[in-house]
């Protein structure tokens, strides 16, 4: 009886325990969750200002903006970007469906990602883009709502708009990484499941 006791006793607080942690992590995923949408709001504040800087300039001068004007440049690739607090974002992507607008920064790490989407390869410019977020409700995690036929729209640091339409919504492994990279969609958007299984891939072309 008496190991019966203590073997329910050590049930119950293992019980709780977990409880604690699961309640503790929630809570700590909710409010990185609104710390990630914070950051982007701030960052999307800055970045529509100097578009729309960039666009007037464009128009009175008629001519596209030297890479040293502003607080914009131009990357290799000649996509042009916009330093907001240190980091280069190359525009923003509005989802629509989804009531969502996020800015795009121009290169990925973790860092870069706990504040926005970042570009993972390719190009706007090339028709070849893949940009990957983190599932935060508030950046991809609702990626997998987003449905064929609506419209993904991405602005560049001069202003211009290039309007995609989604395609297909694929499931692939982490170490798919060329099928990721390399596929015959103008746009993908990418993150990860919340089991960090898989990453769930959206496939755009444009419109």
């Amino acid at each position: 009886m008496k190991k019966s006791k203590i073997l329910s006793s050590i049930l119950i607080i293992s019980g709780s325990v977990m409880i604690a942690a699961a309640v503790a992590l929630n809570t700590y995923n909710m409010w990185d969750s609104t710390r990630a949408a914070r950051s982007a709001d701030a960052a999307l504040d800055q970045i529509h200002q100097i578009q729309l800087q960039n666009r007037r300039s464009a128009q009175s001068q008629d001519h596209e903006l030297d890479p040293l004007d502003s607080q914009s440049e131009l990357l290799p690739t000649e996509m042009r970007v916009i330093t907001v607090d240190g980091y280069r974002y190359i525009g923003t992507l509005t989802f629509p469906a989804l009531e969502i607008e996020l800015p795009v920064m121009d290169d990925w790490d973790e860092e870069r990602m706990t504040i926005a989407p970042c570009r993972y390869s390719g190009s706007y410019l090339e028709n070849n883009m893949v940009v990957c977020g983190h599932n935060y409700n508030t950046h991809f995690g609702q990626l997998q709502n987003l449905q064929p036929g609506d419209e993904v729209i991405f602005t560049d640091a001069n202003a211009d708009s290039y309007t995609y339409i989604v395609e297909t919504t694929e499931t692939l492994s982490p170490t798919a990484i060329d099928e990721m990279k390399h596929s015959d969609y103008d746009l993908t958007l990418f993150t990860c499941t919340y089991s960090n299984q898989a990453r769930v891939a959206v496939r755009c072309n444009m419109k």
